[in-house]
């Protein structure tokens, strides 16, 4: 079978992503839900690719850890046709430092984002008026909610953000004509999370030239655009505070 090799965005997974403003869809008032990770949780994922015959396999599995402080790591495992797994991309959060990957081959931690913490309650109501927002889903008994975006090449995103988990997403899938890629949770454990799962290399160099390059491509894809300008401007602002904060070169 054809090797899948796919890429977990922090963005994505920082990754990325996490607080999503959506559509109106309930009139009556909800109350404020709590956010279940005071003490710590740990969400567990295995990524599955279903093929355009509808051929299904897991292709990858997920561990994200939230501790109490905002501290997080997510470590995404690559599984290869004989089940063996093995280790392809390390990201950690660190509260006034940023987020960062790992490059374990370099020994480099990669500046990708600033990041000030996670974690609070969730206004229902206010979750629920973007243009993305379907309805409410749960997910391993979590309420969720199931938000839907098309993109332009016609790939439709679907998110199930967790209310008791500051609408962290629970559950993703992405699909087109070709194949579906499901990010499906396994498990939920909520409690303190072990300093052990969240070590990483605070010792290596950072690296900003990702994020540098992100900077380049905006300004030359975009660059008649006042809106793609100010942005880059804002990113540049970004990079050099946290290259003095970090000490980067």
């Amino acid at each position: 079978m054809k090797r899948f090799a796919f890429t977990v965005s922090l963005s994505l997974v920082v990754f990325a992503v996490t607080a999503v403003i959506i559509r109106t869809h309930v009139r009556q008032q909800l109350p404020t839900v709590p956010y279940l990770g005071t003490n710590g949780w740990t969400l567990k994922r295995n990524v599955t690719l279903t093929l355009g015959g509808g051929d299904s396999r897991i292709v990858g599995r997920e561990i994200l850890y939230f501790a109490a402080d905002g501290r997080r790591q997510h470590t995404t495992y690559r599984v290869g046709d004989d089940g063996t797994e093995i280790c392809e991309n390390v990201s950690v959060c660190i509260p006034g430092r940023g987020v960062f990957l790992e490059d374990l081959r370099n020994q480099k931690l990669v500046y990708t984002a600033d990041y000030g913490g996670f974690g609070g309650p969730v206004d229902v109501n206010a979750a629920r008026k973007g243009p993305d927002y379907v309805r409410d889903q749960q997910v391993l008994g979590y309420n969720c909610a199931f938000k839907r975006t098309v993109l332009s090449g016609g790939t439709v995103e679907d998110s199930y953000d967790g209310y008791n988990f500051s609408l962290f997403p629970l559950k993703m899938v992405s699909q087109n004509s070709e194949r579906v890629q499901t990010w499906e949770p396994t498990s939920i454990e909520i409690g303190i999370v072990p300093e052990s799962a969240l070590v990483y290399h605070a010792e290596w160099p950072v690296d900003f030239s990702l994020f540098e390059e992100k900077i380049r491509r905006m300004q030359s894809a975009n660059p008649s655009d006042p809106r793609y300008m100010q942005q880059a401007e804002r990113m540049r602002q970004q990079v050099e505070q946290a290259k003095r904060r970090l000490g980067g070169q």
